[in-house]
């Protein structure tokens, strides 16, 4: 998480409000004279951007799991973009209150607030989050296609890494049920990837040229510490990938897929985790 770039949009959010607020003078700050309407518009571009600072800053320090990057999507977002705008209705409504703006019953002006907070806030809301989409997209197709083309010039000289057995007999890889009962035994280069389901993996793997599935019943966590680092690496909380298998990448405003050889389906990357595995992969491919 950035904190200064959070800062400076929150910064942004309260100059707009306190801009709109300012121009249009609703609530009776017509009736204000310009020393007082200034201080007054500023309150409430404070009131905006501490709101923002409490909902997109405190409570991810307070509640981290529940803001986790592993686990973000775009429905949290959105409720999260709810929840900011009821914090900044609910604090105006307070203010409204506390400077006499308004001298209707507390529920009705709460209620009318919240419409206006919703009203002036989804502007910015839906300006910020075209131009995020459009950085994330632009960003993440740049860095694909700089991958992808390292993959290329390495299939058109059939160079891909650990597609073949050595001449010795690599070490194997032993996978066991959480009880210990050892069940499945391969070749690290023989391994695609590993699918979290549940208490089960999925195990995906080449035996004699044709792709199998194992489902084991363990956990990510457990199996981790049997694969070599330099060659698996755990890019999504449901995923572990090899590494040197991977042909393609594909990249789009969430983030990034990866297309494995001999696999029908693509391995989702984690936004926490997209600059280690798009690193692994410059770094394999660079030392062909």
């Amino acid at each position: 998480f950035a904190l200064w770039p959070y800062l400076r949009r929150a910064a942004i959010f309260g100059l707009f409000v306190a801009l709109f607020l300012g121009y249009f003078q609703p609530f009776g700050m017509s009736r204000l004279p310009n020393r007082e309407l200034v201080p007054v518009v500023a309150i409430f571009g404070f009131i905006t951007f501490g709101c923002l600072v409490f909902g997109g800053v405190l409570l991810p320090f307070l509640f981290p799991k529940a803001f986790s990057e592993e686990r973000w999507t775009v429905g949290r977002e959105f409720a999260q973009t709810m929840l900011n705008f009821l914090f900044i209705g609910t604090s105006n409504a307070v203010a409204i209150e506390l400077l006499g703006f308004s001298q209707l019953p507390f529920g009705k002006l709460w209620l009318s607030i919240q419409g206006g907070t919703f009203t002036i806030g989804i502007l910015p809301v839906l300006f910020f989050l075209y131009y995020d989409q459009n950085r994330r997209l632009k960003q993440h197709l740049r860095q694909a296609g700089q991958i992808n083309s390292q993959l290329e010039s390495l299939s058109a000289k059939a160079e891909y890494p650990t597609d073949q057995k050595t001449a010795a007999e690599p070490n194997l890889i032993v996978l066991s049920s959480e009880r210990g009962k050892p069940e499945l035994q391969l070749p690290p280069y023989a391994l695609r990837c590993i699918c979290s389901d549940g208490n089960y993996l999925e195990i995906y793997y080449l035996q004699e040229g044709m792709l199998k599935k194992h489902l084991l019943r363990n956990r990510i966590k457990t199996v981790l510490p049997l694969l070599e680092e330099d060659m698996f690496v755990h890019c999504h909380r449901s995923y572990v990938v090899n590494i040197v298998q991977v042909r393609q990448v594909t990249g789009n405003a969430r983030g990034y897929e990866l297309q494995v050889a001999a696999l029908d389906f693509t391995i989702q990357v984690s936004r926490t985790k997209a600059s280690q595995v798009l690193g692994l992969l410059q770094g394999v491919y660079a030392a062909q």
